[in-house]
């Protein structure tokens, strides 16, 4: 079996044969035209009629720079699967697009709503009322709108943010907020897939390849949408900083290092690698961290947000590293030249001291 089978059987074994199946797909990330997933391919497998623009406001100039919404199968139509087929093409490249970069496969989708009805229910839930978290109910295509934010959230790493961030507050309200999207399956930071519901669920039927926040008990439709905790709003923010954590993480596992940068990086696992589950979040939570520890400088918050994730979870509370860190707040010099100036022996040291 491939590595990519199980999540094929997953997408295949939710799939609500009483409802549309969808393909979300980012076109600001290129792809092959020639691939079966393609937009130009879409296009001439599947018809102009499948497939349609999420009018994005900021974007609304330019059209084909916005998210697409891709039919692949009607209600009651089996979504073929096997060799060649699309629906197994976008899995399969999904599984292997970077974390930490812009994806293009956005996510499959189930919905009691038809195409053109669903695209606009994902624009609407891209813009926020300036001043708090709830959802401006406004017309998505109209590019004059006073006091809204726009934020990607269907791009998988901010959905997946929004999950984690709902759960650790308001467990049900990730549900609520999706609303008439039924069902949403995203790749997730560490290469697997979670599935997020809006129907009511218990724990047993809630499947979820990650772990991540269970979708339980949901009441939202397009005409009331739910507000996010604002953490969850917050963390949309954060998102790119996130993903920069991330980049810098997997480059740390997978390029040639030294022995020595090695040995200081316990927590690091190095060879074929995959972020470990939760990712997005655990980077996430380290740069709130580094926030309240008074780093203002985001690559100063990067570099502390490293140093928790590969070398010690309580680095920071060494003599050695808080002196370092008061420097960087003073701005006397960047964390990353200072930790770069410890003698391997005097970092070995400190590991151990923190230890014991």
């Amino acid at each position: 079996m491939s590595g990519t089978q199980p999540y094929i059987d997953l997408i295949r074994s939710q799939r609500n044969i009483s409802q549309p199946l969808y393909l979300l797909v980012d076109p600001l990330e290129t792809v092959d035209e020639d691939e079966a997933y393609s937009l130009e391919s879409l296009e001439n497998t599947l018809g102009k009629a499948r497939i349609e623009i999420v009018p994005r406001a900021d974007l609304i100039h330019t059209p084909a720079d916005c998210p697409h919404l891709v039919l692949l199968a009607q209600a009651g139509e089996p979504a073929r699967t096997g060799a060649g087929s699309i629906l197994n093409a976008t899995i399969e490249y999904a599984r292997h697009e970077h974390p930490a970069e812009r994806r293009y496969i956005c996510g499959w989708l189930q919905s009691s709503l038809d195409l053109g009805q669903l695209a606009e229910v994902l624009a609407q839930r891209m813009t926020f009322a300036s001043n708090t978290a709830t959802i401006a109910v406004v017309n998505a295509a109209d590019p004059s709108r006073a006091n809204t934010r726009i934020y990607p959230v269907y791009e998988p790493l901010r959905q997946e943010l929004i999950a984690y961030e709902c759960h650790e507050t308001h467990p049900d309200i990730h549900a609520q907020w999706l609303g008439e999207i039924s069902q949403w399956i995203i790749p997730a930071s560490n290469q697997g897939f979670l599935c997020f519901k809006a129907e009511s669920a218990g724990a047993a039927d809630t499947v979820n390849v990650a772990d991540a926040a269970n979708a339980t008990d949901a009441a939202n439709t397009a005409d009331s949408p739910v507000a996010l905790p604002q953490n969850a709003v917050n963390a949309q923010i954060d998102a790119p900083l996130v993903a920069n954590v991330l980049r810098m993480w997997q480059q740390l596992a997978t390029r040639p290092i030294s022995v020595q940068r090695q040995q200081q990086m316990p927590l690091l696992r190095r060879g074929p690698f995959e972020l470990p589950q939760g990712a997005a979040y655990m980077a996430l939570q380290q740069l709130h961290a580094a926030h309240r520890r008074g780093l203002t400088n985001m690559r100063d918050q990067m570099m502390f947000a490293i140093m928790r994730l590969t070398m010690h979870p309580r680095i920071e509370q060494h003599a050695v590293i808080q002196a370092c860190i008061d420097r960087a707040i003073r701005g006397e010099d960047t964390l990353a030249a200072q930790i770069g100036a410890i003698s391997h022996v005097q970092m070995m040291r400190i590991l151990q001291e923190l230890n014991t």
